[in-house]
């Protein structure tokens, strides 16, 4: 019974990736051996919005990923997991190897309070490096680096650079150790 889920996963992932080229056309790009959930869902909302998948890439049940005139992109053998949303009005860049643990929140964008007369938003682009673990219900905010090989605790909140081979966690999210590779 397994199986048949699987060979279902993949038949509903390919018949979507077609659907999606038909709507989308240049604005999403989905590589072939990548597997999207039929309750997830990938938007893009305005002519400069894209969406780049890579390989070996899959994105499990009821998580959001939508560009608003934004770019998000996904290296190979990314893992997000369960009720993740991930919303770009700029660029938001996931390294390879990268897994996401569920109900993280990943946004390149604020309401801007300060002056809501002149602009609406502040972005700044989010890159997630390579390797990078983000633990369940971390929030990443905008203008933050993640290095390689980064662990971020369960819970956190992300609001500054993440060091490369390091652990951070809490909310704010500081370093806390060191990790050798």
């Amino acid at each position: 019974m397994e199986k048949l889920n699987y060979i279902m996963l993949v038949i509903c992932s390919l018949i979507r990736k077609m659907f999606m080229g038909a709507i989308y056309g240049r604005g999403i790009h989905i590589n072939w051996f990548t597997l999207i959930h039929p309750s997830a869902t990938i938007r893009l909302f305005g002519k400069n919005s894209k969406v780049v998948i890579g390989n070996r890439v899959y994105i499990r049940n009821n998580s959001e990923i939508e560009a608003c005139n934004g770019t998000i992109v996904f290296e190979d053998n990314v893992f997000i997991n369960k009720n993740c949303m991930i919303v770009s009005m700029k660029k938001i860049f996931i390294g390879s190897n990268t897994t996401i643990a569920p109900g993280v929140m990943i946004y390149d964008h604020d309401h801007n309070f300060y002056n809501i007369t002149k602009e609406k938003y502040i972005c700044k682009a989010i890159e997630i490096g390579k390797n990078v673990w983000i633990g369940a219900n971390c929030v990443i905010l905008k203008g933050v680096t993640i290095g390689d090989n980064a662990i971020i605790g369960a819970g956190s909140v992300v609001t500054r650079d993440v060091e490369k081979n390091c652990l951070y966690v809490g909310n704010p999210a500081i370093k806390v150790k060191t990790i050798k590779v």
